[in-house]
């Protein structure tokens, strides 16, 4: 660390974590406590004091934003925010301005402050501005007005600007799930998607000093009709340049996002344990991801997290947003079309098993209540005939004791009848 007044302290702390953005300067996020070690750090928590990491690309240094301190247990523990030493030309406003046609070189010797280079990696053709180019911060001029101009893309090391039509190389690594990375993400934003634009180009002004335009266009996206989505309006596109009709419907297409934006991200990149598929990541590299749910697609880094105080934890990875191809998109329909049917038809033949087996279920309740009734009237029948029994059992009873009397009676006659012998 170096403060304003150009003393010099050191911290050691793991938790250090830098994002490399394409086309953006780099930022910086780090805590430490303050022990008797790191009192003067501590001390030096105001603001300009720049910090140089010295484990990330032969040391780079930043400059402190924001700064926060929370007591922990007898010491502080600070968390801190800074940005990398280039956006040092933001503290530059650039007073007058260039018109018409101009070479790149000349626009960035323009803006830039005593102290930053750039390096230009490929050729340019000038470009003419039909309004003037200046009076605003030199930041600004380059991120909102140079690369839209004149089509490039940029990263700093130090203070130097590298800027080329496209930064990085093509067939950099290949990423595979659960093999040389934990896991890949994929978010999909629907809420950009537009079908329809209107545009004007070549404004003239009038005595009166209002603008009108001389070429007007619109464009109607073809996935209005092919693919059925609704109309949307996009915000109308206005240009200062002198366009031709068909130049300015070429714009309309450019501008128009018709197909919903994707976002890769790739977290655990593990090189320590693979060393097949090689590797080589760094902002504008582009190559391949590949999962087991079918993620196959070509994609580009825009932005890496590092961790280079901690050995342990893994560096993460965000991809540029991609267009998702219409064909992905128009196969996923067709294929929940065809799953769909699947259901419908598994719906259908579940209902008429249902429907079946209620009819069996129907059949066995009327033959059970007709073998109940069978059953009913056997037991009936039975009955009958037991109480028939029972009658013919009291009548055979009764004969009985009637034949026995009529046999005593006569044999108390027989005895009278000696006896009167006698």
């Amino acid at each position: 660390m170096q403060n304003l007044n150009g003393d010099y302290t050191a911290i050691t702390t793991p938790d250090v974590a830098i994002t490399d953005t394409l086309g953006s300067f780099p930022s910086l996020s780090f805590s430490f406590i303050e022990t008797e070690d790191n009192k003067v750090a501590g001390e030096m928590m105001i603001p300009f004091t720049r910090v140089t990491v010295t484990s990330w690309e032969s040391g780079q240094t930043f400059r402190i934003l924001t700064t926060q301190a929370t007591k922990v247990g007898k010491y502080r523990q600070w968390s801190v925010t800074a940005v990398h030493e280039a956006k040092g030309i933001s503290d530059h406003y650039v007073e007058g301005t260039l018109t018409g046609t101009q070479s790149l070189q000349s626009c960035l010797n323009f803006i830039m402050p005593a102290g930053y280079n750039y390096v230009i990696n490929d050729n340019f053709p000038n470009y003419y501005f039909s309004e003037t180019f200046g009076e605003n911060y030199a930041d600004e001029l380059l991120i909102n007005r140079l690369t839209s101009d004149f089509g490039f893309e940029w990263y700093v090391r130090g203070k130097t600007f590298y800027i080329a039509k496209k930064v990085g190389r093509s067939r950099a690594f290949v990423f595979i799930d659960n093999y040389n990375c934990q896991k890949i993400g994929v978010s999909e934003n629907y809420e950009s998607i537009y079908t329809y634009i209107k545009g004007k180009a070549n404004p003239v002004t009038n005595e009166a000093g209002n603008s009108t335009y001389q070429v007007v266009a619109d464009y109607t996206s073809p996935y209005e009709q092919t693919g059925r989505f609704p109309r949307r309006q996009m915000q109308t596109y206005t240009s200062e340049d002198n366009l031709t009709y068909d130049g300015l419907v070429s714009k309309l297409k450019q501008t128009l996002t018709d197909v919903p934006q994707v976002q890769y991200t790739v977290e655990g990149v593990n090189f320590k344990k693979f060393t097949f598929p090689s590797v080589d990541y760094a902002i504008g590299n582009s190559g391949n991801l590949r999962d087991r749910f079918g993620i196959d697609v070509e994609t580009r880094i825009s932005s890496i997290t590092f961790y280079p105080e901690d050995a342990a934890k893994e560096d993460a990875i965000t991809f540029g947003n991609l267009v998702l191809d219409p064909i992905v998109w128009q196969t996923r329909n067709y294929q929940a079309f065809k799953d769909n049917v699947k259901i419908g038809r598994k719906l259908r033949s579940d209902l008429l098993s249902v429907e079946n087996q209620g009819k069996r279920n129907a059949e066995s309740m009327m033959a059970l209540q007709s073998t109940w009734e069978s059953v009913s009237a056997s037991m009936s029948q039975s009955a009958s005939i037991s109480q028939s029994i029972s009658a013919s059992l009291s009548t055979s009873q009764s004969i009985s004791e009637s034949a026995s009397l009529s046999t005593s009676e006569s044999q108390s006659l027989s005895v009278r009848e000696s006896e009167s012998l006698n």
